[in-house]
């Protein structure tokens, strides 16, 4: 009986002392967690001040400040860029407009009745007649000289070049071919008072 007893007080007490140590080591954990829990956010709060340290250290960084202020819109796209440089060198391509010449300067002028003719074959310089070219008969202008004859009632003008002699005609100074005569006047009105100007340059 004694026997008996003694082992079940001893099985009971090896039982409440693995119990204990059970408690125990829960416990221990337990009492681990906050400090692990304590650590981690610890180390959280250190490395954000370091990160804030750092950005406030570098907040004279040159680099930054260029990223800071960086604009996409200030920059051209490649594609636009590669247009603008085309269009720059299409541009240096394309020639200057060219002035034109300045008017001839006029030599002399005279006032005087013209008339036209629309026949003949050949004319005192040698020429074949032609009554639809730009060309006069004078009685004393160099062949070649060219002429603007202006009619003094309408103000119309025509340039034409001298390859005959003529007309001999009191009061007539000039005799227009047909064409050039009807570029100033109508063909019906037959004579017209005008005023000419020789150009210069025109004599051979």
């Amino acid at each position: 009986m004694a026997d008996r007893y003694t082992g079940r007080h001893i099985h009971h007490a090896r039982h409440t002392a693995a119990a204990q140590r059970q408690r125990s080591n829960l416990s221990t954990r337990l009492g681990l967690l906050p400090a692990a829990a304590a650590l981690t956010i610890t180390g959280i709060l250190i490395g954000g001040t370091g990160a804030a340290m750092q950005l406030a250290a570098g907040s004279d960084n040159t680099n930054v400040d260029i990223a800071a202020n960086y604009d996409p819109a200030d920059y051209i796209p490649a594609d636009l860029a590669a247009q603008a440089d085309r269009t720059s060198r299409y541009e240096a391509r394309v020639p200057a407009p060219v002035a034109p010449p300045p008017p001839p300067a006029v030599v002399s002028t005279g006032n005087c009745k013209a008339s036209y003719y629309s026949t003949g074959n050949r004319t005192a310089s040698g020429e074949t007649f032609d009554p639809a070219g730009l060309t006069t008969a004078s009685k004393n202008l160099p062949f070649g000289s060219k002429l603007r004859v202006t009619n003094q009632a309408n103000g119309k003008s025509v340039v034409v070049r001298v390859n005959d002699r003529g007309p001999y005609v009191a009061g007539r100074c000039l005799s227009l071919s047909r064409t050039a005569f009807a570029t100033i006047a109508s063909p019906d009105t037959g004579v017209v008072n005008v005023t000419y100007e020789v150009l210069a340059g025109s004599t051979p």
